[in-house]
C-alpha cells in the first residue's frame, strides 16, 4: 500500500456574517475514507471521521479563522483507482456556498490518497 500525498491550493470562501456555516465531505466512486477538520492554531481537531453537516460556526466567527482539512481515501473499488472527493460548504437550509471537487488517481488497488486543503473565510460584500 502506497500513500499519494496532494496539497490543494488555498481557497477563499465568502460567507454571510450571521449565518451558520456547515461542511460536508463526499467521497465518491465507491471508495472509502474520512477526514480531519481543525482550525490553524487549535491544539486538537474539532471533527474527524465522516464529515456530514458539521457546523463550522457563524460567518462572523470564521472571518479570522483558517480551516485545515485532511482527507484520506482508501482505494477500495476493484473496478478502478480513481478518487473523487467533494468538499461542500453550505448554510443550515442547504443553500450551497461552494463545492470544491478534488479528482485524482492512485497507482494500485488499496493505495491511499491523502489530500490537504486550506480554506479562508471572507465576508460577502454588500
Amino acid at each position: 500500500m502506497q500513500i499519494k500525498e496532494r496539497v490543494e491550493e488555498p481557497v477563499d470562501l465568502r460567507v454571510k456574517t450571521n449565518s451558520d456555516v456547515f461542511m460536508t465531505i463526499i467521497i465518491g466512486n465507491r471508495q472509502i475514507g474520512g477526514a480531519i477538520l481543525e482550525f490553524v492554531g487549535d491544539e486538537e481537531p474539532f471533527a474527524k471521521g465522516r464529515i456530514k453537516n458539521v457546523l463550522l460556526g457563524k460567518g462572523k466567527e470564521l472571518f479570522s479563522e483558517v480551516l485545515l482539512v485532511e482527507t484520506n481515501v482508501l482505494d477500495s473499488n476493484t473496478a478502478h483507482n480513481r478518487i473523487v472527493i467533494t468538499h461542500k460548504f453550505h448554510y443550515e437550509d442547504g443553500t450551497e456556498i461552494k463545492s470544491i471537487l478534488i479528482e485524482d488517481e492512485v497507482e494500485n488497488h488499496k493505495d491511499v490518497l491523502s489530500s490537504s486543503a486550506t480554506y479562508n473565510f471572507l465576508k460577502i460584500n454588500g
